[in-house]
């Protein structure tokens, strides 16, 4: 597993970026070209790196527990268990969705963090 340390990535990125302007802008005249140089190492082009952190997902049930109480077709079972496993815990939000969608018949909207699982919460009503 490689380790990326955000504040090295970014001096990285600057000075990559920096370079790359610098090459794509060259002047005739040496005086404004040294300006213009100097001007741009001094501007702080990249901002952050900006770290967030979340709570993780509360995780309710699983596709096997749906399963046994009938919300769900039993021939999630045939289904390549690698792909989707259904004895794998889901998110507490994709469980409200797939009971809206099966058992209510609703339309929803699942509007929640990215790597939160909104494909899932369509995608297992939907099969």
């Amino acid at each position: 597993m490689t380790n990326i340390h955000p504040l090295e990535t970014t001096r990285h990125l600057d000075a990559a970026y920096k370079q790359y302007l610098r090459s794509l802008l060259v002047m005739n005249d040496p005086q404004l070209n040294t300006l213009y140089v100097e001007e741009l190492q001094r501007e702080v082009l990249i901002k952050g790196p900006y770290l967030e952190g979340t709570l993780p997902f509360a995780s309710t049930s699983s596709i096997d527990a749906l399963m046994r109480e009938q919300v769900l077709s039993p021939r999630f079972a045939d289904l390549n268990q690698e792909v989707l496993p259904i004895k794998r815990p889901i998110y507490a939000h994709q469980e409200r969705a797939i009971r809206k969608v099966v058992t209510e018949q609703r339309n929803l909207v699942v509007a929640t963090g990215t790597g939160s699982g909104k494909t899932e919460s369509f995608l297992i009503p939907l099969l």
